[in-house]
C-alpha cells in the first residue's frame, strides 16, 4: 500500500475524521522507534468556517444579489483563509460553492436539503425570492492520510508547502 492516500470526505466520514482528529489533538505521541524514519514537510490541518450569507449559483439571485466582481472578491478572500478544510453555511449548492473555489484544488460536499417550494419573499428585499441555503465543506484536494509509526496513528496531515500556492503544490 502507498505510504500516503488521498482523502475524499463524504458528510459523515468528514465528521468522523474531525472527531479523530480533535480526540488526537490531547493524546501524547506514539514514540518514534530506531527503524521509522521522522516525517518531514508535514503541516497541521487548518479547519475554517464561513457563512457565505445567500451564495447563489447565477448572478442576481436570492437575497443578496452578487455579481462577478462580488464573487472575485470571495476568491480572493478565500485565498486568504489558506485554510484546508471550510465548513461553510448559507450556500445554495455545490456551483454556486464554484464560483468561490477552483473546483480543480477543492473538493465539495454540500447537504442535500430539498428546495424550498415556494421559494419565501426575501423580507428586506421585496419581490425577491430566497434560495435554498445548505451547508457543507470545501476541503482541498491535497489533504494526504499519511500513517507512520512516529505519529499517532491514522494522522491526517497536510504535506503542501505553506509557501506556495495550492495550484502550484498540484503540480
Amino acid at each position: 500500500m502507498p505510504p500516503c492516500l488521498g482523502l475524499c470526505f463524504g458528510l459523515f466520514r468528514f465528521a468522523v475524521a474531525a472527531c479523530v482528529l480533535i480526540s488526537l489533538q490531547g493524546a501524547p505521541q506514539a514514540q518514534a522507534d530506531t527503524h521509522s524514519k521522522p516525517q518531514t514537510g508535514a503541516a497541521p490541518l487548518k479547519l475554517a468556517t464561513w457563512n457565505l450569507e445567500h451564495l447563489a449559483d447565477t448572478d442576481g439571485e436570492g437575497c443578496k444579489p452578487r455579481g462577478p466582481e462580488d464573487y472575485e472578491r470571495l476568491k480572493a478572500y478565500a485565498d486568504q483563509l489558506d485554510a484546508d478544510i471550510v465548513a461553510v453555511q448559507e450556500v445554495e449548492n455545490a456551483t454556486a460553492l464554484a464560483r468561490v473555489f477552483d473546483p480543480k484544488e477543492w473538493h465539495f460536499e454540500i447537504s442535500r436539503r430539498p428546495n424550498e417550494t415556494p421559494a419565501p419573499e426575501c423580507w428586506h428585499r421585496p419581490g425577491a425570492n430566497l434560495i435554498t441555503q445548505r451547508t457543507g465543506f470545501a476541503s482541498a484536494r491535497i489533504i494526504l492520510f499519511c500513517p507512520t509509526r512516529s505519529t499517532a496513528p491514522g494522522r491526517i496531515t497536510n504535506r503542501s508547502c505553506r509557501s506556495r500556492k495550492r495550484s502550484q503544490a498540484l503540480k
